[in-house]
């Protein structure tokens, strides 16, 4: 259906007289949509599985704010960022009881020590990682809430700044960057979109450059970053720039933890393919070993997310002999399996 002012709790924007404004979608672990509605002074809407709508009031905390993205997180906190130059970053809690106000409770985090310690309270950007950490883009760089879910129980969930060595200097995660858009992938590395200076990858922690992408050293159609997305089954990412819309594979997808569906990608190799086999429905940060059916090992690697790359080579970078090859793996307890065959004809 299409949700207006007239069929359900959304509003008007104030000041207008046909403008609905919603800025960020998210569902909840019951099936409720939540939405954020810019330019009012009810800032949140919910929609249940059954069609029921209420809006919230957070008259005191915020005026009529500019809402931005809005994440449901991992905690059932929903946290809605106030850009353009706003108080920072509303946070919600409905206590799982959307439609039942008595027990809701609010706050919003800003720069200020215990109330947030964000870089700047000019807010671009939000996303929740793997463990449960909130990532926050400012105009003044990176912040992560390492303690997301304690944000109403404990005042020392201040945000803090990941430190990066350059030439052989500390400084804090993109500090100099206006980062516009945040994605995590399946191996919870951190992709960061920025308004002038294309795309970076960082680990997992956010302390080391693993790429940078810009117009210049890539296909990359402008370094005016808009939006980043991953696809978790492919690990293809796709870069939204002010320019177009532009696909980058990556090599992190969703992993199995019990190897049920592990598949190599082409298989057979055939003697006309020369780019890189995949080896895919893996646990993350697995141990991965191809052997001869000699058990001659030929290739070691670990996984990025659930797939991992063979580039059909040995380790010193020679060609592998026609044949058919076995793909051993480990998890993290070492625990080691067969897992797949790989035909190769090149």
């Amino acid at each position: 259906g299409n949700y207006m002012n007239t069929n359900s709790s959304l509003q008007l924007a104030i000041g207008s007289n046909d403008y609905v404004g919603t800025t960020g979608l998210d569902m909840d672990a019951s099936g409720n949509l939540w939405v954020a509605n810019t330019l009012t002074n009810k800032a949140i809407s919910v929609r249940s599985r059954d069609g029921e709508w209420q809006a919230f009031d957070f008259a005191g905390l915020i005026d009529v704010e500019t809402t931005g993205d809005l994440v449901v997180a991992e905690s059932g906190f929903k946290w809605v960022t106030l850009p353009n130059k706003g108080p920072g970053i509303l946070v919600f809690d409905d206590n799982g009881t959307p439609f039942d106000l008595s027990d809701d409770r609010a706050t919003v985090l800003n720069s200020s020590s215990g109330s947030g310690g964000l870089p700047s309270s000019n807010i671009y950007s939000i996303a929740e990682d793997l463990d449960g950490e909130m990532w926050v883009g400012t105009d003044q760089g990176v912040a992560v809430f390492y303690s997301a879910g304690s944000i109403f129980s404990n005042t020392s969930s201040d945000a803090q700044r990941p430190l990066v060595e350059r030439d052989g200097f500390l400084q804090y995660l993109l500090e100099s960057e206006i980062v516009t858009s945040i994605a995590v992938d399946e191996a919870n590395r951190k992709w960061f979109g920025t308004e002038n200076s294309g795309v970076f990858l960082m680990n997992a922690q956010g302390t080391e450059e693993l790429l940078h992408f810009t117009k210049e050293n890539s296909p990359l159609l402008s370094n005016k970053i808009k939006t980043i997305a991953v696809n978790p089954e492919d690990g293809e990412v796709l870069i939204g720039t002010d320019k177009g819309l532009i696909a980058y594979r990556g090599t992190a997808t969703a992993s199995d933890e019990l190897y049920n569906n592990v598949l190599a990608y082409p298989n057979p190799v055939n003697p006309e393919y020369s780019g890189n086999i995949a080896i895919k429905g893996l646990a993350i940060n697995s141990y991965v070993k191809i052997t001869d059916l000699s058990g001659n090992m030929v290739f070691e690697t670990y996984s990025e997310g659930g797939q991992a790359i063979w580039n059909g080579k040995q380790m010193n970078g020679a060609d592998v002999a026609p044949g058919i090859y076995l793909v051993f793996v480990s998890d993290e307890e070492g625990v080691e399996s067969e897992v797949t065959k790989i035909l190769m004809m090149r």
